[in-house]
């Protein structure tokens, strides 16, 4: 019996043996199935990260797209202004009349309609009711037929039209003329 004994005391030592490797194969296999578990619940953590992260990208994006559409209309907007405010510079008065004054006010609206304002280098100056000074020129002026503005040269009366087309360029002769310090400057 001793041989059955030793064999049956082999097979429960065999039998525990398997018995320990099945439980630590359960152990090693609930271990696995934690660390599976825990790398599920890592991937679902990121693949969320990953979502909020492309929603803050995509609202970054909207946000930059409405910045772009709204620089755009800013950029019309002061291209707009600057074309307004050259227009206003260009319409701008360059001679206001003397509020009671009939001759003075048509010359003042003749003036800021005039179609080369810019190249006037020679203003009216009211010194009283149609009396004017041009440059060094003292000029007698008066309406007629309703709107028409004549200046009195020597015994008769011009048309401001041909007035300052003829004697500008004097006047602006005469006064470069005078500017000593100009002619200094010119000469050296």
């Amino acid at each position: 019996m001793s041989s059955l004994e030793t064999q049956l005391a082999s097979s429960k030592k065999r039998q525990n043996n398997m018995q320990d490797d099945i439980d630590e194969g359960d152990a090693a296999r609930s271990d696995l199935k934690q660390q599976i578990q825990e790398l599920n619940d890592k991937i679902i953590e990121m693949e969320q990260e990953k979502f909020e992260m492309d929603n803050q990208h995509l609202e970054m994006l909207n946000q930059l797209k409405e910045l772009e559409y709204k620089l755009t209309i800013t950029e019309e907007k002061m291209e707009e202004l600057i074309r307004v405010n050259e227009m206003l510079e260009k319409n701008q008065a360059i001679y206001i009349a003397k509020k009671y004054d009939k001759v003075d006010k048509a010359l003042g609206t003749y003036l800021n309609k005039f179609p080369e304002r810019d190249s006037l280098k020679i203003m009216f100056l009211r010194e009283s009711e149609g009396v004017y000074q041009f440059g060094q020129k003292r000029v007698y002026v008066k309406i007629e037929n309703g709107d028409q503005i004549f200046v009195r040269v020597g015994g008769g009366y011009l048309h401001i039209d041909e007035f300052i087309y003829t004697y500008t360029q004097q006047e602006v002769d005469k006064l470069d003329r005078r500017d000593v310090l100009n002619r200094f400057q010119n000469k050296t």
